[in-house]
C-alpha cells in the first residue's frame, strides 16, 4: 500500500475504520494496525456503533406505530363529531351510555397515543444526538452545540425552528464527510415535515383549549364546543400521520448517509488482504 507525503503526515492514533465505520482502528503513523475499538476517533468525536444504526431503525418503527395510532384517534374523532354534531342540533338525541363510551374510548387512545409519543420522542433525540456528536458528520456543518439537538425541542419559542434547523445541519454534516452535494435530499422534504409537525402541534393545543371550556356555557353550546374539539382533533390526527410518514423517510435518509464510508479522511483504505504496509 502507498504511503504518500499525505498519508505518512497523519499522527499515529485511532481513526474511522475504513472497512467498518462503525469501529475505530488503530493507525501507527504509516500503516493501519490489526487493533480495532468502539469508541472515540482521534478527532474527539465518538464512532458510531452496530447500536446507532439499530437505534435508527427501531426510531423509524416507532414513528410507523405512532402514524398509525394517530390514524386511528382521527378516525375515532370523526365519528365523536358526527355525533356531538348531531345531539347539538337535537339535544333529544343524546345517548348517555354511548357519550360515555366514547368518553372512555377517547381516554384510552389518546393515553396510547401520548406514550407513543413520549417514547418516540425520547428514541429520536437520542438518535440526533448520537448521530450530532459523531465522527460521521463534518461539525463546520453545524451551526449550533450538540446541546441544541436536543434543547431545541422543548426550549419555548426556539421550537418552532431550531428542531428543523438543526436536522437540515445533520443532514449536510453526514453527505460533507462523504464529498457528497449537501442538497441531494430536497430542502422541500424538510419543510414538508416540519410543517406537518408544527400544523399538528397548533391544531392539538385548540383541540384540548376548545374542549376545556366551562360547562357554564349550557348543554347545547358545550356540546358544540365539544364537536369543534373533536374535529380539531380529527385534522391534528391527519397532519400527525402525515408528519410521521415524512420523518420516517428524513430519519432512514440521514441513517442510511451515516452507513457509507467516510471519504474524506487523509488516511488510505485498508488493504483487505491482510496487507498493511
Amino acid at each position: 500500500m502507498s504511503t504518500g507525503d499525505t498519508t505518512t503526515s497523519t499522527p499515529a492514533g485511532w481513526y474511522t475504520d475504513p472497512s467498518d465505520g462503525t469501529r475505530s482502528r488503530q493507525w501507527d503513523g504509516t500503516a493501519w494496525t490489526d487493533l480495532v475499538r468502539p469508541g472515540r476517533t482521534a478527532s474527539g468525536r465518538p464512532a458510531l456503533t452496530d447500536g446507532f444504526f439499530r437505534l435508527g431503525t427501531t426510531v423509524q418503527v416507532l414513528l410507523v406505530v405512532t402514524g398509525v395510532a394517530s390514524g386511528l384517534t382521527g378516525i375515532v374523532s370523526v365519528w365523536a363529531y358526527q355525533l356531538l354534531s348531531g345531539w347539538a342540533d337535537d339535544p333529544s338525541r343524546v345517548d348517555e351510555d354511548l357519550a360515555g363510551r366514547l368518553d372512555v374510548l377517547v381516554a384510552l387512545l389518546s393515553l396510547a397515543r401520548y406514550g407513543l409519543f413520549a417514547a418516540t420522542g425520547i428514541a429520536f433525540v437520542t438518535w440526533q444526538y448520537r448521530a450530532y456528536c459523531s465522527d460521521r458528520v463534518d461539525p463546520r456543518m453545524l451551526r449550533r452545540g450538540s446541546g441544541w439537538a436536543v434543547a431545541g425541542w422543548v426550549v419555548p419559542v426556539v421550537s418552532f425552528w431550531f428542531p428543523r434547523r438543526s436536522m437540515l445541519d445533520l443532514w449536510r454534516g453526514s453527505r460533507a464527510t462523504r464529498g457528497l452535494p449537501p442538497d441531494d435530499l430536497p430542502y422541500t422534504r424538510f419543510d414538508t415535515w416540519w410543517g406537518t409537525w408544527l400544523t399538528m402541534t397548533v391544531l392539538g393545543y385548540l383541540s384540548d383549549r376548545v374542549a376545556q371550556r366551562p360547562e357554564t356555557l349550557g348543554t347545547v353550546s358545550t356540546v358544540r364546543a365539544l364537536a369543534v374539539s373533536e374535529a380539531l382533533s380529527a385534522a391534528a390526527g391527519i397532519a400527525a400521520v402525515v408528519a410521521a410518514a415524512l420523518a420516517v423517510g428524513v430519519v432512514r435518509g440521514i441513517t442510511e448517509t451515516l452507513r457509507r464510508p467516510v471519504t474524506s479522511s487523509p488516511l488510505p483504505a485498508l488493504d483487505t488482504t491482510g496487507q498493511h504496509g
